[in-house]
């Protein structure tokens, strides 16, 4: 990465769920949907605000450069989570509610970014908790350059 453009910025809010426990070895997602499974182990927050189909067209065309750097940042109260991850011209970035990162390159409309360096699992104990209350909000933000 020897030359940074001009970086896009978009913001996703969501909140928390009592049965969060965000421990997905390879995923970490956001969803529209305000109910959660003990299946969605990957869940960190839901009745989020956006998807991916409702991100803004500039932030999906940085997003499907293959040049595309992705700092994911979830901040929970006092809790800071960051993640790096590519873009890919791939990625299809057009589901109605989930916003899903991934540590493999699998593609799926549900797929924000690839070959991230974290996953659910990676979250801090004391973000986790917060998470677990419905009363607690966070926020998503999602930052993307290319790089030559």
């Amino acid at each position: 990465m020897n030359k940074k453009t001009e970086m896009i910025t978009e913001s996703v809010l969501f909140h928390g769920h009592p049965q969060i426990v965000a421990s997905h070895k390879t995923t970490f997602e956001i969803t529209k949907e305000n109910h959660l499974t003990e299946r969605g182990n990957c869940i960190i927050g839901i009745g989020a605000n956006k998807g991916c189909a409702d991100l803004s067209v500039e932030l999906k065309n940085r997003i499907t450069d293959n040049r595309s750097i992705i700092k994911i940042n979830v901040v929970v109260e006092e809790n800071n989570f960051v993640a790096y991850a590519k873009g890919s011209s791939n990625l299809i970035l057009n589901h109605p509610s989930d916003i899903v990162i991934r540590k493999s390159d699998y593609f799926s409309e549900r797929t924000l970014a690839i070959k991230c360096d974290k996953s659910a699992s990676d979250i801090p104990s004391k973000m986790k908790d917060s998470l677990r209350d419905p009363l607690i909000r966070g926020v998503m933000t999602i930052s993307v350059w290319s790089s030559d």
